[in-house]
């Protein structure tokens, strides 16, 4: 479940932004009618060491193809798949890990601090500009965009500072010792 802080970043600035390029939210999903030939989602997907004090949330961005021309019809469709979001490519229906589409190349982590406004905001804002950069193409046509390197600094980054949480963790408590 969401903390109180990264909820309210996500009705902020997440949420709405999402809505003005037309995804409507459903929970940690939003979709988006493509008609006459298909949908567009966004699962934003929370780590489960979140409330442990180092918090962290990725994307999946998923499309598929479900003829119609009822916008309403085909969300309704989509939010009944339960594979909507599945990242096994497929013809009728595929999935990617946001960071898969990036110059990571990978599933990438967007790490916060928890219950500071500030820090969750830059963490929606660093994946919001993903989306746009590289999410929206990859949803129009199911590649990613041309000329994008293979960088993995971010990740590093990222990676660097969950370990970094991890040791200080060890180090404030250390492991029982076996009774002698």
């Amino acid at each position: 479940m969401a903390s109180k802080p990264f909820e309210a970043g996500v009705r902020k600035i997440f949420a709405p932004r999402l809505a003005e390029l037309g995804f409507a939210r459903h929970g940690v999903r939003y979709f988006r009618p493509c008609p006459p030939w298909g949908v567009q989602g966004l699962l934003l997907q929370q780590d489960k060491w979140n409330g442990t004090g180092f918090c962290r949330f990725s994307i999946i961005a998923a499309r598929s193809l479900m003829p119609g021309s009822d916008p309403a019809r085909l969300i309704a469709r989509a939010k009944a798949d339960e594979h909507f979001f599945d990242t096994v490519p497929g013809l009728i229906r595929g999935g990617v890990w946001l960071g898969e589409v990036t110059e990571v190349r990978r599933d990438f982590q967007y790490n916060y601090p928890p219950d500071d406004a500030a820090g969750i905001e830059a963490a929606l804002r660093e994946a919001l500009a993903d989306i746009e950069r590289y999410g929206l193409f990859w949803l129009r046509w199911g590649f990613r965009r041309r000329g994008v390197r293979h960088d993995t600094a971010r990740r590093d980054a990222s990676e660097a500072q969950q370990q970094a949480y991890f040791d200080e963790m060890r180090a404030r408590y250390p492991e029982p010792s076996e009774p002698a």
